[in-house]
């Protein structure tokens, strides 16, 4: 016995007639006599009465209804809703937090101007956090940036920024300007934390060249090393989206470094397989057609 039998039986019960229950479910009347035999056989009784070009339930019938209506019409409840049930389901989306800053409140107010009856959930968390979401399935997308991880993930990249070397103009260095990555590396340094696609980046860097960096300063926020750089307290490298306007300004001075020519890119990330439903992919197509990231940088400071 399965579902679509007791549909069958439901239109046969309440139109008493096979030629009018199967025009209303859109089979052939074959089909229809086919599903009654099956639950007669099934059941061992018969369930309507012949009655020339009339029908009627038998007792068991209306006995066998009563039991069965409550399912058959929450299967149709079912179907009625499950259309709508992809539009109710919210999008969650995972985020670094250098692309929430200057990127993600643009693409969500696209998004939401194109699906305004979906519901975006936001993660904003280190590199780090943002794959472990993705590796256990809590999240539907993932912004990163930097080096990409691995597993089973789908990939696609939109854009990059050069990490930039940055300090106040008035900013006092230990022993002179430094123009290599060992006299940077003893400068008061304000970086962002361990497991940041910037930190990572830089750790890399130095490592290669025999260093481990340590920090006068450690933040998950990019804007409070900006601040910190500005009031002179000690020397950032932060993505060049997120500094060129202090720089602009005069407030903040870019550093020439022998040898520190650093880029992350930008990407999204996905399980695969993915089936990419339609809110899903309207965000991907919101982050294609959205503004460059130098665009979106002033607002992030």
């Amino acid at each position: 016995m399965t579902l679509r039998h007791l549909v069958v039986f439901k239109a046969v019960f309440e139109e008493l007639h096979f030629t009018r229950a199967a025009e209303r479910l859109y089979l052939t009347q074959s089909a229809v006599s086919h599903a009654i035999k099956d639950l007669e056989e099934e059941t061992g009784t018969v369930l309507f009465e012949r009655r020339g070009r009339e029908m009627a339930p038998t007792s068991y019938a209306v006995r066998f209804w009563e039991q069965a209506s409550g399912i058959v019409e929450q299967y149709e409840r079912l179907n009625r809703t499950i259309k709508h049930l992809q539009q109710e389901t919210p999008l969650r989306i995972a985020s670094c937090i250098t692309m929430a800053c200057y990127w993600l409140p643009g693409v969500l107010r696209a998004f939401t101007q194109r699906l305004p009856q979906i519901p975006v959930n936001v993660t904003v968390a280190s590199a780090t956090q943002v794959t472990e979401l993705l590796r256990t399935g809590k999240t539907d997308l993932a912004l990163l940036e930097g080096a990409r991880p691995n597993g089973s993930f789908g990939f696609e990249t939109f854009s990059a920024y050069t990490l930039k070397v940055a300090c106040a103009p008035d900013y006092c260095f230990q022993a002179g300007q430094p123009g290599t990555p060992e006299e940077l590396a003893v400068e008061r340094l304000l970086l962002r934390e361990r497991g940041s696609a910037i930190r990572d980046t830089l750790d890399s860097f130095f490592l290669l060249n025999g260093i481990t960096l340590q920090p006068l300063w450690t933040s998950v926020n990019s804007t409070a090393l900006v601040q910190a750089a500005k009031a002179g307290l000690g020397i950032t490298v932060l993505p060049d989206v997120l500094i060129q306007g202090e720089v602009c300004r005069g407030t903040l001075k870019l550093l020439p470094v022998t040898g520190f020519s650093l880029q992350n890119e930008i990407f999204a990330a996905w399980n695969e397989p993915k089936h990419f439903t339609e809110p899903l992919q309207t965000f991907l197509d919101c982050i294609r057609d959205g503004p460059p990231p130098e665009e979106g940088a002033e607002a992030a400071l």
